[in-house]
């Protein structure tokens, strides 16, 4: 999963405008995954990461 996330983070950080509101999305879910995190929810919070990093490469139509 480090190493996906590895390959996935940089094509995703280019895909995206640096001014793009989909910035605010992503720390959303970053802040409600760790809030996840601090409840002892830790599986919810990878769920949500994987959702987020699956939602992203679809929006943004970005290939492993």
């Amino acid at each position: 999963m480090i190493a996906a996330y590895h390959r996935a983070a940089p094509k995703i950080v280019a895909a995206i405008p640096s001014d793009h509101p989909e910035w605010n999305w992503i720390a959303d879910r970053i802040d409600a995954a760790v809030s996840e995190i601090r409840r002892g929810n830790n599986e919810a919070a990878l769920d949500m990461y994987a959702e987020t990093v699956r939602d992203l490469h679809s929006r943004w139509r970005i290939g492993e």
